[in-house]
């Protein structure tokens, strides 16, 4: 038996000494895929020699003759640090992710492809005049000369998901730009609300879209739209329809304002942009800096991309951030009772038009798909609803189209960023903004001569008057009042210059006033953000780009004063209960790292919010749980009648019954999860932000080996955002949803603008710039990209040689 056991060490020792030569032979080879960032590459398609200078952060300064060779140089180096998440991004567009993860990927391919994404790929690639995609080919051939270089290096994904790279095209470059129009998805709030109307009637879906605050900020004043664009913009007629806000917390993106020079300490304006995207490693944004002729443009790529998206040049600044205009529908059509191929128009019945997709499918046959088109729109599967709304069953004498501004054409957004990155004035950012067909934008503008403005972005539809539900939730096709009349003319859309206020500020709150001609949506976002924001900017005479890093940074919520009188009128049933209490009195809204007012406050919300409208949600409570917590204040208002518990039958409840038990319920979780001590209640420490990585963040072990973990800090509604989830009650985590970028620029001193990205510019696992502008991002600090770098700053030196040139003489 002593023999058996010797042998069995002896083998434990022999698997664990090949299982660490194994993973230390698997490092090295890994770490020998980090890509040369110093040397000489000769290249096909250089026109001219050009230089990639990366500084110690791994941002690149892109030296060349032309804007066709920056282009090309650009391409080169995304697929030096990005390839795995260009490539990961075309999948994703053109619905071929199971080719990569197999036929649990189908679903996610499928509903791309029932969108249209690749379609609107095509679309734009036709819609290319010949000189823009003459551009593009350059970047492509920037991103194949990497791949067919000496310099070539493998990113360990490819290798982990037995992929095999391959060359770069126009259309991968058009499919990535379609990636913009994830953004939209309003029509995922049209699937929720027709889930609530067939599990709970008409009266709870409406409950969910509670009137727009009468005192609500808007962004835009009608003095200065009638001074920018004219009387024309105005309405015949008083808008009789009520706008409202779904106040859901969980989908609010983004904050961006710009300041004239008259409220600046410089005298130049202002502008700062965070835009709120999921966060993830490698992240959404690549910053760089292209320099060709006379023009310096720095800012933030997306790599796929040839073109600054955010940024600024030497003559003017551009911030984005979403107008969550309403620009999907979901069209319920009527099916021929015997006659499936057919559905009900206002002409009589009409057959479907068809069309054949097929799927290749790692380990396994390709599958082929057929899917339905109405007049209206692409018809959304059955099998596909559970994906997109869980619980959603449509009766089955009916079925759902989708319809979408991104499939009408044309596309023309590669000349909108091409002319925005050589914009030298207001008329020129106007001209630019006309040719986009990204998802609507609120778009900030300053130039260094002084001006600032505003331009809405993107193609937004034109729904009559009599259209009953102006977008808020589905309708019959049948109905003809339910067609769209074309979309809103780039000219007709909301513009102002220079406003009397002297600033602007947009957080996804409503953007134009009741008299505007036009319906953007029928269901604003909240305007907590934008009220905080507007406040620190009317608060301080003059700014400079600390007061913005200031407000950029600020963890104070204007939304928690709205819900706190309402927790603070509890009466405890311990003492734990009256400290808790006592706590949340003395909290001034702020959501610091150390306090745990942040940590009792959203557990007692969300245990009360669950406490009151579950038992009258019933099956579709998870559809909107802990998402509106505007309903807990209609109830305790009155205007609700939600708080009795309909499951006890000789006791009516009141909203203030649901109190005392709500917060000693969550004063029990947050002991549970946390220990009694309120210090370890801090939100800090509670608050940890997963940075998933784009294809194995959900893997078990490898998904943690390739993610990584920042400390959080913000709420929901303060201006420096942090999503939460309640995943089990009353714990508190952060979303992965947060600020991917942030900065602020002087126009008076443009070299000194404030950059930071919440991951790292590598997307290589073992790259020093992988996850290292994480902690800034985490510590709300910044780094500069200059236009001029002084030697010192650049810690790496890389030429492109263009092959038809002799190599000069060492």
């Amino acid at each position: 038996m002593k023999y058996i056991f010797r042998a069995l060490v002896a083998l434990a020792y022999s698997v664990v000494f090949l299982t660490v030569c194994g993973t230390f032979v698997v490092i090295a080879g890994l770490y020998t895929t980090l890509p040369k960032v110093n040397g000489e590459d000769i290249v096909h398609h250089l026109l001219d020699e050009a230089s990639i200078l990366r500084d110690a952060h791994g941002v690149p300064h892109i030296l060349a003759q032309s804007q066709s060779d920056a282009y090309f140089s650009l391409g080169y180096t995304h697929a030096q640090d990005r390839f795995w998440q260009m490539h990961l991004t075309r999948m994703i567009a053109s619905g071929r992710l199971s080719e990569i993860f197999g036929a649990k990927a189908l679903p996610a391919d499928e509903i791309t492809r029932v969108l249209g994404r690749p379609e609107q790929a095509r679309q734009a690639m036709a819609d290319l005049k010949a000189d823009e995609r003459a551009l593009i080919e350059s970047y492509v051939a920037g991103v194949n000369a990497y791949l067919t270089s000496s310099f070539y290096r493998t990113a360990p994904e490819f290798f982990v998901s037995w992929s095999t790279p391959h060359s770069w095209s126009v259309l991968d470059t058009m499919l990535v730009s379609t990636f913009f129009n994830y953004l939209g998805n309003t029509y995922r709030d049209e699937l929720r609300s027709l889930y609530l109307e067939y599990t709970g009637g008409s009266t709870l879906a409406e409950s969910f879209h509670r009137p727009y605050p009468s005192d609500g900020r808007v962004a835009l004043h009608i003095t200065d739209l009638v001074a920018t664009m004219g009387p024309s913009i105005l309405r015949n007629q008083t808008n009789t329809s009520t706008p409202t806000s779904t106040t859901n917390e969980l989908t609010e993106h983004s904050n961006n304002y710009v300041i004239s020079g008259k409220r600046s300490a410089s005298g130049a304006p202002l502008l700062a942009n965070d835009p709120h995207l999921r966060l993830s490693t490698p992240g959404f944004w690549y910053l760089a800096h292209l320099h060709y002729g006379n023009q310096d443009i720095i800012g933030a790529t997306f790599p796929g991309l040839p073109f600054i998206i955010l940024g600024h040049n030497q003559h003017i600044a551009w911030g984005f951030t979403t107008t969550a205009a309403d620009i999907e529908d979901i069209i319920i059509e009527q099916i021929h009772p015997n006659n499936p191929d057919q559905y009900q128009t206002q002409n009589g019945w009409e057959t479907f038009q068809t069309r054949k997709e097929i799927f290749t499918i790692r380990g396994g046959s390709p599958i082929t798909r057929t899917y339905r088109t109405s007049r209206n729109g692409r018809i959304l599967p059955d099998h596909l609803l559970p994906h997109l709304h869980k619980g959603l069953h449509p009766p089955t004498d009916v079925v759902l189209a989708y319809r979408s501004t991104a499939n009408i054409p044309p596309n023309h957004s590669a000349r909108f960023f091409n002319e925005l990155n050589a914009a030298q004035t207001w008329d020129d950012a106007v001209s630019a903004a006309s040719h986009s067909a990204i998802p609507p934008h609120n778009m900030v503008f300053a130039s260094s001569n002084g001006d600032i403005g505003y331009i809405m972005l993107g193609k937004i539809p034109v729904r009559a008057d009599n259209y009953p539900a102006q977008g808020s939730h589905p309708v019959y096709g049948k109905d003809p009042r339910n067609a769209w009349e074309g979309v809103i003319q780039p000219n007709d859309m909301p513009k102002v210059l220079n406003p009397q206020t002297g600033f602007i500020v947009t957080a996804n709150g409503r953007i134009v006033p009741q008299e505007y001609n036009q319906v953007i949506t029928a269901t604003w976002k909240n305007p907590g953000r934008g009220d905080v924001i507007e406040q620190r900017i009317l608060a301080q005479e003059k700014h400079t780009l600390d007061s913005l890093t200031s407000i950029q940074l600020d963890v104070s919520s204007k939304r928690v004063w709205d819900i706190l009188p309402i927790l603070l009128a509890t009466n405890p049933q311990s003492k734990r209960d009256a400290r808790a209490l006592a706590l949340l009195a003395e909290w001034d809204g702020v959501y610091d790292r150390q306090a745990p007012q942040p940590a009792i406050y959203h557990a007692f919300l969300a245990t009360l919010t669950d406490n009151i409208y579950q038992d009258e949600l019933k099956t579709a409570f998870g559809a909107v749980r802990n998402r509106f917590p505007q309903v807990v204040i209609d109830a305790f208002k009155g205007k609700l009648n939600w708080c009795d518990d309909i499951r006890t039958i000789k006791r009516l409840e009141s909203c203030e019954d649901w109190l005392a038990p709500s917060l000693h319920q969550a004063l029990d979780g947050l002991a549970h999860y946390y220990g009694e001590d309120y210090a370890s209640w801090a939100w800090g420490q509670q608050l940890t932000i997963n940075h998933q990585h784009l294809a194995f963040g959900n893997i078990p072990i490898i998904g943690r080996f390739f993610s990584s973990e920042t400390p959080g800090w913000g709420g929901p509604s303060t201006p420096n955002v942090a999503k939460i989830s309640t995943p089990a009650l009353p714990q508190v985590v952060a979303s992965n949803h947060g600020p991917s970028l942030r900065y602020i620029i002087d126009l008076s001193t443009p070299d000194q603008t404030r950059w930071i990205t919440s991951s790292g510019q590598s997307g290589h696992l073992w790259s020093a710039h992988y996850t290292d502008l994480q902690k800034f991002w985490s510590d709300g600090q910044y780094i500069l990209i200059p236009s001029h770098p002084s030697p010192s700053d650049i810690v790496a030196r890389l030429k492109l040689q263009p092959s038809n040139r002799e190599t000069p003489e060492p």
